[in-house]
């Protein structure tokens, strides 16, 4: 076993020194490689400012319960245009929570979120989602492209 891990060490220290060069792939290449296939890159990349809501509503509650939350949560969503009003909103509310303001890449959420923070506009809350919590939504304070990192 010492003998078959000092090989594997020793193999992957030769591979390394002998193609070490060849083996660093750069920005440019993989642009390169991409224009010569003729594909054109999905989407570009975003880093999403956002700020997480939770309308609370207690465990065990009636349905009636969430379906009043759920109609709040859509009056608000009309009403909120920035994370400054989102934040004077929510932390003056009852049995209500805004958390601190999250950024993320594109990489890192699902496509489904993805899609859903698109359509929402900087400033304006996404649909409410029901969850063990209550309903959630998020605050969308900012978006701005980037080059970090693309979703593929």
């Amino acid at each position: 076993l010492k003998q078959r891990i000092r090989a594997d060490m020793v193999w992957t220290s030769l591979v390394r020194g002998r193609f070490k060069e060849s083996l660093q792939v750069g920005e440019k290449d993989v642009d390169t490689a991409v224009k010569g296939t003729g594909e054109a890159p999905d989407a570009e990349a975003f880093e999403y400012r956002m700020q997480p809501v939770v309308l609370i509503v207690p465990r065990g509650s009636p349905q009636s319960e969430f379906e009043a939350r759920r109609k709040e949560a859509d009056s608000l969503r009309e009403r909120v245009t920035s994370c400054e009003e989102a934040n004077t909103f929510f932390k003056s509310m009852r049995n209500a929570a805004i958390r601190e303001i999250v950024v993320k890449t594109s990489a890192d959420l699902p496509q489904s979120l993805r899609d859903i923070l698109d359509k929402t506009p900087v400033g304006h809350l996404t649909p409410p989602e029901l969850t063990k919590q209550g309903i959630e939504m998020v605050a969308l304070c900012g978006r701005k492209a980037t080059t970090v990192d693309t979703p593929k």
